[in-house]
């Protein structure tokens, strides 16, 4: 999920990681590859900052790319965000 660099700064002085926090107003949506130009396109009319932030492969669990570039498991949190709980729990 995109972050706003106050966000990821808050989170980093906190000692806590980001992913535990729940942003507010977000839309996730899973597209066929043949529908992402289309889905975007008529996305960022409502919000300019609209984007692809990862992608469906083949194999287990969730990944998430580190800004260097590797990988890293995600776990859902299990505390400060239940809204965020729930919401994973429904897309397993």
């Amino acid at each position: 999920m995109p972050y706003k660099k106050e966000a990821i700064s808050l989170a980093e002085l906190l000692g806590v990681d980001i992913f535990s926090f729940a942003p507010e107003g977000c839309f996730v949506a899973v597209v066929s590859p043949l529908n992402i130009k289309k889905v975007l396109k008529i996305l960022k009319k409502f919000n300019s900052e609209a984007k692809v932030i990862g992608k469906v492969e083949k194999g287990k669990g969730v990944y998430l790319q580190t800004n260097l570039g590797g990988f890293r498991p995600f776990s859902m949190p299990k505390s400060l965000c239940p809204r965020a709980n729930r919401f994973l729990e429904f897309v397993k």
